[in-house]
């Protein structure tokens, strides 16, 4: 099955494009499930692709890249100089085109999923914050929290909030 990218964009651009085996080798399934849904697809397309023109000579082991996804792909350069990204072999380096560069891979690169350790979750799973999410979560900041962000938060320990005294604590409006 031939995939085949084109950036109108003035680029500059790295490609880290997968061989039709390094699809095939996909769970099956996977590719029509992919067709179904393009926003996955366009997330996987992205992850390989890098917003600057990075030809082999200048990748170096454990550099790590940002992808057009925002996600990152690590570059792993072994004793023998066989260059990896992530756990993709390139195979056929430095392809010029007008707008960037193309790095043939044997293997198709799966973006991490979405985190779900944001700063609201962090709260959540604390035992030592339950006062803190039930106000969270009584004012209404959940959803917020759980959002992109980014977001720092100065969290009061339940210890911290017992420690206001049962006056003041019972005075303060969730």
């Amino acid at each position: 099955m031939w995939i085949n990218i084109y950036f109108t964009g003035a680029g500059p651009f790295t490609l880290f494009a997968p061989t039709d085996a390094a699809f095939n080798a996909l769970p099956q399934g996977t590719i029509a499930a992919l067709l179904n849904d393009l926003p996955q697809l366009t997330d996987i397309l992205k992850h390989h692709v890098v917003g600057d023109s990075v030809m082999s000579g200048m990748l170096s082991n454990n550099q790590v890249v940002t992808t057009l996804l925002g996600t990152d792909v690590t570059v792993t350069i072994n004793s023998n100089g066989d260059v990896f990204i992530d756990n993709a072999q390139v195979i056929v380096a430095d392809i010029v085109a007008d707008n960037g560069v193309v790095h043939v891979i044997d293997a198709v690169l799966l973006p991490p999923p979405p985190s779900t350790n944001s700063v609201y979750d962090i709260v959540a799973n604390s035992t030592d914050h339950n006062i803190l999410e039930f106000a969270i979560d009584t004012c209404g900041l959940t959803t917020t929290l759980k959002g992109a962000g980014p977001f720092t938060i100065f969290a009061p320990t339940d210890a911290a909030f017992n420690a206001l005294g049962q006056a003041t604590f019972t005075t303060i409006t969730w």
